[in-house]
């Protein structure tokens, strides 16, 4: 995808961000860096993808959406530009084979976004079936978006939650507390930026683009937990 590169700098405007929760931390750190080289302000609004989605097309402002899938976006021009990595947070050190048998066959909840909300949670529903066992309704905890997911797991130790690799890394959370879970197990968790109808029209998004394009930009995305397809 070829987006324009125009001169930005003349004037500051707003651009409004619609932020997937997953990758909620990692846009905060890039409005900072970005703000520091360019007259304009981010505004930042986060959720689930399915519910910036729908504001989208009900004709929220939103001129850049960093949804956590790459399902097109009538209207809109869009790239990915990252892919995540799901992973499941224990209350202790667990190996992934020692996660998947207890959730088989012990009391612990399962913490993951709702699937018809959230990527996160699509790639979770998809692993849980992998494993071949039909749990209750009563051990699921689901949550509109991996945020939520987050929360969830702080209110008891008996919860396997469903997260994103992102998350874990920002808040430095012991790396023998989770497992990553292997790809082959889910749908691949291709998050796309697509630029709003509205977003078009705002010169200051291309020169969002074009630092999100950049170097530095991608070295952050890609230490955040995530990584990133290259582009022509």
């Amino acid at each position: 995808m070829i987006f324009p590169v125009w001169g930005c700098h003349a004037f500051a405007s707003r651009i409004n961000l619609a932020v997937a929760a997953n990758f909620y931390d990692t846009a905060v750190t890039l409005q900072k860096l970005y703000e520091q080289e360019y007259p304009h302000i981010l505004q930042l609004i986060t959720g689930s993808t399915g519910r910036l989605r729908h504001q989208i097309a009900q004709g929220a402002p939103y001129h850049v959406f960093f949804a956590a899938d790459d399902e097109p976006l009538p209207g809109c021009q869009c790239f990915t530009y990252a892919i995540g990595r799901l992973v499941i947070l224990a209350e202790k050190p667990e190996a992934f084979e020692k996660i998947k048998l207890n959730i088989g066959h012990d009391d612990h909840m399962i913490a993951m976004a709702k699937p018809e909300l959230a990527p996160y949670g699509r790639a979770a529903a998809q692993v849980l079936q992998s494993f071949g066992y039909r749990l209750s309704r009563q051990r699921l905890l689901l949550a509109n978006n991996v945020s939520q997911v987050l929360q969830f797991s702080r209110q008891s130790a008996n919860i396997y939650s469903f997260l994103s690799l992102a998350q874990v890394q920002a808040r430095n959370i012991e790396r023998e507390l989770y497992a990553i879970v292997p790809a082959s197990l889910h749908s691949p968790i291709r998050q796309n930026l697509c630029v709003s109808e509205q977003g078009s029209r705002l010169k200051a998004v291309y020169s969002f683009i074009h630092f999100i394009r950049g170097g530095q930009s991608i070295d952050l995305i890609r230490k955040s937990g995530y990584e990133v397809p290259k582009h022509d």
